[in-house]
């Protein structure tokens, strides 16, 4: 009897125990097991959709890439570290990489992002628009839009978010 008694406690420990993981957001993404940098990227040329090849994503950590059929990519960065995680598409036809950084402030964060890139070859210019969600402190979400326009004539084709 005292056996079950110690045996049925300690089941019960650890299902509050892992209740409170689950359920409390700033210890769940602690223990977070998945990626924590997932994104989608579509690319947009003079108005035409453009396929992103897998092998043209360079990934300056490690890092995955899925293409979807619609031309599309699904990326995916353990990033376990406080800092900047970057990745470049290479091969498009403005001829110069596009960089994406995302910068991960804390090492528990989890980012998820939309990114939609449209190139302009009449206006020279590359229009980024999207956005992301990253975690605050006590575990909410927070939502930020990307918007920012760039110069094809630039010495770097670059975007940085989560600054």
């Amino acid at each position: 009897m005292a056996k079950k008694k110690i045996i049925l406690t300690i089941c019960l420990i650890m299902t509050l125990c892992f209740s409170l993981c689950i359920l409390y957001k700033p210890i769940y993404y602690r223990l977070y097991l998945g990626d924590r940098i997932k994104g989608n990227i579509e690319i947009e040329i003079d108005n035409k959709a453009y396929s992103i090849e897998e092998n043209k994503i360079d990934f300056h950590s490690s890092g995955k890439s899925k293409m979807f059929d619609d031309g599309t990519a699904g990326i995916s960065i353990r990033a376990g570290e406080y800092g900047i995680y970057s990745l470049e598409i290479l091969g498009t036809p403005i001829e110069k990489p596009i960089s994406i950084r995302c910068y991960q402030y804390n090492w528990w964060n989890v980012m998820d992002f939309e990114l939609t890139i449209k190139i302009d070859t009449a206006q020279n210019e590359i229009n980024y628009n999207g956005n992301y969600m990253t975690i605050a402190d006590n575990g909410k979400k927070i939502y930020n839009p990307i918007n920012y326009t760039q110069s094809l004539t630039d010495e770097y084709i670059q975007l940085s978010f989560g600054l």
